[in-house]
């Protein structure tokens, strides 16, 4: 083997000759396509001699005077077109012509390169057709080189040889696909493998897809209420190239007064009733245009939608009232203990029904007794479902029937459905059954 400009020489000799003459030896130049060349003849009496041929003037035996022991040649600056069979040949006598073969192998390293193509991604009007995106060559090698592509994104590659100077080959190659805006800036990767090289050559590039400005936004909750502060709208924007302009407006074309636009972000300062209408955001860039719209339902205010819950749910409210009254009080009395047992299990099913789970506990066996603090099948701070306090029995804090506070219906505090102390219900302090402060609506 060897490369364009190298000195190469080439053995031979003609071994164990014994009780054979040798007359003269000849170097036969095969190429690959083409005629055998005489290119060196040596004779003992007539000395050497180079016929014309291709190698003339670049070729010569290595000893001087040569031998027919040692009739070796060197061939400098050697050409890519100097690649094909030598073959050393005897004549001797008796035996007649002898001969060996030498091949001579050229190699040349190709110039690689590799470079990205910027495309536009389809469209419903371009229609799905595979373009080029990549493209990949190995320049003036010898053998042809091998070219690979790795990447994620679904293509197809090709690729074509051509024929250069001196033998070489030039590989091509080029990598298709149908452009989608996702497949902008995945990695594709071209590989050259070629004899010359200890390992294949990497080429890294992004892919360049261009398209139009793919709009989103973001911030609304669902939960404008009226008074509710600094709430946002961020228009989110992917394009490329990148936008040059972003726009907010509403369908209505009036922009409300509380509202405050900084680049991408709009913010409402105070909402109030100018709140309720649609958002768009409009972005641009070289190719097109992309928006998105976002409409506002302000809602109420907290306090105002919690007095519509309860006008809503009053005959519910009466209801469960109705029906927690009826419970016979006198815990004391061991006959009337199963309405005790009677204010739990409604309790329980009143937690599952929101959503929470209960767990009944065997608290023994207590003695029954009339003294201050005695406390009859739960005790002191025993909590029966889910409250603090409930206390059964005769004793200075058990409160039991209608309260002094015991308000139904529609009171000036209105502690029914969402609120702090709200004791029926979703609260902290759920305290069910009779207490000082037990209030029903």
């Amino acid at each position: 083997m060897s490369y364009p400009s190298q000195a190469v020489n080439l053995r031979c000799a003609f071994a164990d000759a014994g009780g054979i003459q040798l007359t003269q030896v000849s170097w036969i130049y095969e190429p690959k396509e083409g005629e055998q060349l005489n290119i060196a003849v040596y004779h003992p009496n007539f000395g050497a001699s180079y016929p014309t041929s291709p190698l003339k003037g670049r070729v010569r035996f290595t000893t001087e005077p040569p031998s027919l022991s040692n009739p070796s040649i060197q061939i400098s600056d050697v050409k890519m077109s100097d690649e094909g069979k030598y073959i050393c040949e005897y004549a001797t006598y008796p035996s007649g012509n002898e001969q060996g073969v030498t091949s001579l192998v050229m190699l040349a390293k190709p110039r690689n390169s590799a470079s990205g193509v910027t495309v536009i991604a389809s469209t419903v009007a371009t229609g799905a057709k595979p373009v080029v995106v990549a493209r990949c060559e190995s320049a003036d090698g010898r053998p042809a080189a091998q070219i690979a592509w790795v990447t994620a994104v679904n293509g197809n590659a090709t690729s074509a040889s051509t024929a250069g100077a001196d033998n070489t080959v030039t590989v091509s190659s080029q990598y298709m696909l149908v452009p989608t805006a996702a497949d902008n800036g995945k990695d594709i990767s071209c590989l050259v493998s070629h004899r010359t090289q200890a390992k294949p050559e990497s080429f890294l590039m992004k892919l360049v897809i261009e398209y139009p400005p793919q709009v989103t936004i973001v911030g609304y909750d669902n939960n404008w209420y009226m008074g509710r502060t600094n709430v946002a709208l961020t228009c989110q924007a992917t394009a490329n190239p990148i936008p040059t302009t972003i726009t907010w407006k509403t369908m209505s074309g009036q922009m409300p007064d509380t509202v405050q636009v900084k680049e991408n972000v709009l913010t409402v300062l105070k909402v109030d009733e100018q709140a309720n209408t649609t958002f768009v955001c409009e972005v641009k860039n070289r190719l097109g245009t992309g928006k998105d719209q976002v409409t506002v339902m302000v809602r109420a205010g907290m306090l105002k939608q919690l007095f519509q819950y309860i006008d809503d749910h009053q005959n519910q409210f009466v209801q469960r009232l109705r029906e927690w009254v009826a419970v016979q009080s006198g815990s004391g009395d061991h006959t009337k203990w199963g309405e005790v047992e009677r204010i739990l299990n409604m309790t329980a099913v009143t937690i599952q029904e929101m959503g929470g789970t209960v767990d009944f506990a065997d608290v023994g066996t207590h003695q029954v007794g009339y003294n201050t603090h005695h406390q009859v099948g739960y005790n002191t701070h025993h909590q029966v479902g889910y409250n603090t306090h409930h206390q059964v029995g005769y004793n200075t804090h058990h409160q039991v029937g209608y309260n002094t506070h015991h308000q139904v219906g529609y009171n000036t505090h209105h502690q029914v459905g969402y609120n702090t102390h709200h004791q029926v219900g979703y609260n902290t302090h759920h305290q069910v059954g009779y207490n000082t402060h037990h209030q029903v609506g």
